[in-house]
């Protein structure tokens, strides 16, 4: 099977999105990305996914996979290409840009294999919440509709490392 085939989800081939489960990044409550208060994730503009509010401070990965994207400039978001090809997206808090990268700490780096449940970076609640930003921290899959989208398997509170959703059918 092609590239092609693989990342749409078809056939059983080993290591194929179809199916794939995202973790939660952190402990807390499940939110659904039409309520978070950013055009850009609740308007599906970045894909299908879900948020938490989160309880705790470390970001773990939802996926095994490679980071794509982590760090400079800003340190609030972390891109994951996970196995198989599902594109993941882990965004700490809303116009949290803004921050210019204070209160962030990146913990991979661009090219590092990561494995699902493996921290990715840490975050001052305390100093998004002084900035006056929104600390919801949101998993989006860019690449979701061509996956066959992204179904929930958890509603209400989660703890981190949890399986709370599923990319394709």
């Amino acid at each position: 099977m092609g590239l092609l085939g693989r990342l749409r989800g078809h056939g059983g081939e080993k290591g194929e999105p179809s199916g794939a489960q995202l973790l939660s990044p952190v402990s807390g409550p499940l939110v659904s990305l039409s309520q978070v208060d950013d055009p850009v994730f609740s308007t599906g503009a970045m894909g299908e996914g879900f948020a938490v509010r989160p309880e705790d401070e470390v970001v773990l990965s939802p996926v095994s996979g490679t980071v794509s994207v982590a760090g400079a400039p800003n340190f609030h978001a972390v891109d994951i290409t996970g196995d198989g090809g599902v594109e993941v997206l882990v965004h700490v808090g809303v116009d949290t840009v803004e921050m210019g990268g204070r209160g962030f700490e990146v913990l991979v780096r661009p090219g590092q294999r990561v494995k699902a449940g493996q921290a990715l970076l840490t975050f001052s609640r305390d100093l998004i919440a002084w900035a006056g930003f929104d600390d919801v921290v949101i998993v989006s899959v860019p690449n979701s509709a061509d996956l066959g989208g992204v179904h929930m398997l958890l509603d209400g509170h989660v703890d981190a490392g949890t399986p709370v959703a599923r990319v394709g059918a």
